[in-house]
């Protein structure tokens, strides 16, 4: 039987000490500081044990504490339907680190987590542009032309074959 559980009190402990340290010591600091470092914990015991349930765990926990404290603090966003939006896609990159992480314990990626990650993906993104109106256009054609020049790049490198 290993120890494995040292981990949490050392990672909440050393953040709360960060937290003390780096920032004003306003609530919504000790949400991120101790949010990342309660994730990062439960996600390196789910690594070293490889348990699935703990690195799910430690993933959602390690985005949802800057997915609340960047959308109600101090991006800029008066917009709340903006801030919302903001936290849902940091909520989502949580599911995608699940799946990353899962190639870690295992011979092949786990993909259900895509499902729910992009669905709040997608939602937390209009959620975004919804509440902002006024950087919607540029949003959208800034990505449309990202969009377009990646999806050429990938026609151009799959006719030279680019597998060779």
């Amino acid at each position: 039987m290993s120890n494995w559980w040292i981990v949490i009190p050392a990672g909440v402990g050393l953040s709360s000490g960060a937290c003390f340290l780096f920032s004003p010591a306003k609530f919504i600091d000790f949400v991120f500081y101790i949010g990342i470092g309660l994730g990062i914990s439960l996600l390196f015991w789910g690594l070293g044990t490889k348990l699935l349930g703990l690195i799910i765990a430690g993933s959602i926990i390690l985005t949802v504490a800057p997915g609340v404290t960047f959308s109600w603090k101090s991006i800029g966003i008066m917009n709340p339907v903006s801030q919302t939006g903001v936290m849902l896609v940091w909520f989502g990159l949580g599911w995608a680190l699940i799946t990353i992480s899962s190639r870690v314990i295992g011979d092949k990626f786990t993909w259900w987590p895509l499902i729910p990650g992009g669905i709040l993906e997608m939602v937390g993104l209009g959620l975004y542009l919804g509440g902002n109106p006024n950087i919607t256009e540029s949003f959208l054609t800034n990505t449309t032309i990202m969009s377009l020049l990646l999806f050429g790049s990938y026609i151009v490198l799959m006719r030279l074959n680019f597998k060779k």
